[in-house]
């Protein structure tokens, strides 16, 4: 992607945040100023006099993106209502949507429980005093990567057979994990652990997947 749109510089931009679930890629970018700028049919920007932004996340299927500032608050700034719990203390989010399961939302407070919520569910709360970051998966999964390098389905949170991971990424129906030695890995349907076949393969230093 080319970040030239809006004033979205290449050089300015830390993350994005992407979703195709209406057929219309929607896309935000995260600058190392803090600001959340559109890329590609994004909609409405997040309002003005908020501390600078952390993270951006979006869901095209209901038209939503959210942002987590640097003072520990999610924020939407399209349709999506914001629980109390996650109005403070969060230190990280993830997000996505899925035709039938409708969005699905997760935020990761710095006492270590895991909230969840989405459009017309309750909002429900874990106990995950370990994790450190979340990432959402397809299929209403979402998993927590630990301080120790291993990985923990947030709900039921039951241990993965995989260790000494830096970042999970995933995909339509797997995840694969970049480990500490460089290494890019997936686990097979034996929960057994497969290495990539691939020439970064020891030499990688981040992941992207395509949900």
């Amino acid at each position: 992607i080319c970040l030239s749109h809006m004033s979205v510089h290449a050089a300015e931009a830390i993350q994005l945040s992407y979703d195709d679930s209406t057929n219309r890629d929607e896309i935000y970018a995260l600058t190392d100023k803090g600001q959340i700028l559109p890329v590609i049919n994004a909609g409405e920007l997040p309002p003005p006099g908020l501390p600078p932004f952390i993270k951006v996340e979006s869901s095209g299927y209901s038209g939503f993106a959210l942002g987590l500032t640097a003072a520990g608050a999610v924020v939407s700034w399209n349709n999506l209502s914001i629980p109390p719990e996650v109005q403070s203390g969060v230190v990280d989010i993830a997000s996505s949507a899925e035709t039938y399961y409708g969005d699905q939302n997760w935020a990761l407070k710095s006492n270590g429980t895991a909230v969840h919520w989405g459009n017309n569910r309750t909002t429900e709360t874990f106990s995950r005093p370990n994790v450190k970051s979340i990432t959402f998966c397809r299929n209403n999964f979402a998993v927590g990567l630990q301080h120790d390098g291993t990985v923990i389905r947030l709900r039921p949170g039951t241990l993965l057979n995989i260790s000494n991971v830096r970042k999970i990424g995933c995909g339509n129906y797997r995840m694969w994990f970049l480990l500490n030695d460089g290494q890019v890995a997936t686990l097979n349907d034996l929960n057994q652990i497969v290495y990539a076949n691939s020439q970064a393969n020891g030499n990688a230093i981040d992941i992207g997947v395509n949900i």
